[in-house]
């Protein structure tokens, strides 16, 4: 692979990464809510979900999901109701935050899975990576499948790093938040309202 498209790949994708969006949203509110580690597992989650996209891109997959109408709005709608129920989590939620430390694996293993399905039901996510990736592939270079799972793994990696390093900061705050009840309480109904308008807006997504 041309060593210059990879630099202009990693400083491009650096700059995606940190773009807020759905699942760095949900990093952060998990965080929050659950501490560092939670905010760990779900960073983790949501670039799992990113792999699904790189390896349908990488076979081919999501240009065959998206060649119909179909198969872009069952997605979009699966996207967005998903986004809408994790808004109405947010709204109902009513456990204090607390700074006891139990176990609490069936918890985080529950913050994985969510984030996955937060990037893997994104529609967006998978015409990004049939749009973005291909850019830095030289056929000449050799297997076009190959390269696009380097530069997707690339996108992956970055992506735990990031998400993991929002989720600490957030989980910082986590101590000034359990001695405010109402400022988390609002944290909660903005996070809401933001999962709903992100729902929406995947929802009316075109193709």
């Amino acid at each position: 692979m041309d060593i210059t498209n990879l630099h202009l790949f990693f400083v491009t994708t650096l700059f995606v990464v940190i773009a807020p969006g759905p699942g760095m949203l949900f990093v952060i509110s998990r965080s929050i809510a659950g501490g560092r580690r939670a905010g760990i597992v779900s960073a983790l989650g949501t670039s799992t979900g990113i792999a699904v996209h790189i390896l349908a891109a990488g076979f081919g997959l999501s240009l065959i999901l998206f060649a119909t109408e179909t198969g872009f709005i069952i997605m979009k709608w699966v996207g967005g109701l998903y986004l809408i129920f994790l808004a109405w989590k947010a709204f109902t939620h009513r456990q204090p935050l607390t700074l006891e430390s139990g176990n609490n694996d069936i918890g985080h293993t529950s913050h994985f899975w969510q984030g996955l399905l937060v990037n893997a039901l994104n529609p967006k996510v998978a015409l990004f990576f049939i749009a973005f990736i291909p850019q830095f592939v030289n056929p000449v270079s050799g297997s076009v499948t190959a390269q696009m799972m380097v530069l997707g793994t690339i996108f992956m990696l970055l992506t735990v790093m990031i998400f993991s390093a929002y989720g600490i900061l957030a989980a910082i705050i986590r101590r000034w938040l359990i001695e405010r009840p109402r400022v988390n309480r609002l944290i909660d109904w903005a996070t809401g309202s933001l999962f709903v308008f992100l729902g929406i807006r995947m929802v009316g997504a075109t193709h």
